[in-house]
């Protein structure tokens, strides 16, 4: 079955602290949107929850994806490095909405294009130059070591997953922790 995210207005009554949302991005279980919360804009992450079910696929699938999102939100709630997405003002919580199951909860926003699409996308530009080259090779050692430091390793390291911030303190910021 593909996931279609709820409705904004159902959301945000199950999720009174995010007071407007966008589109969302979303991926095969997951729907990220802009979010606008009494701290300011976020990142609000809506994770579907399959029904238990009977059949071992069914509870399989769910533990699955619970097992991500809480492990993605206890890391993020432990590393300190810049380099790593913060979490936001929304706490994880599990809420039912309509006839299925959604843990939602935030992380602040990072204004700023992925690697992604600086490669690849209409923002695409030349190489960059080699200092910054370094300084995004540091910012990732920096980011794999905070998150080795607490027994984790990501799995998940690619270009659409890490943000080029105009932030001399955090020039970039590796995201999605959801596998690690």
């Amino acid at each position: 079955m593909a996931f279609v995210p709820p409705a904004n207005d159902l959301i945000r009554a199950a999720f009174p602290d995010s007071l407007t949302l966008d589109v969302p991005r979303q991926g095969g279980f997951k729907a990220v949107y802009h979010a606008q919360t009494t701290r300011g804009l976020e990142a609000f992450k809506l994770l579907w929850l399959p029904a238990a079910g009977t059949t071992e696929q069914q509870l399989g699938i769910r533990r699955e994806n619970l097992g991500r999102a809480q492990r993605e939100v206890a890391l993020l709630g432990r590393v300190t490095a810049p380099e790593v997405v913060r979490l936001g003002s929304i706490p994880a919580q599990i809420v039912p909405i309509g006839v299925e199951e959604y843990l939602g909860y935030s992380e602040e926003w990072l204004d700023g294009p992925n690697l992604m699409e600086l490669s690849f996308g209409p923002r695409a530009a030349p190489l960059p130059p080699e200092p910054e080259c370094r300084t995004l090779l540091r910012s990732l050692f920096r980011a794999i070591q905070a998150i080795w430091q607490l027994g984790a390793v990501h799995r998940d390291i690619k270009p659409c997953n890490v943000i080029k911030l105009a932030d001399a303190n955090r020039p970039f910021v590796l995201l999605d922790l959801g596998i690690a």
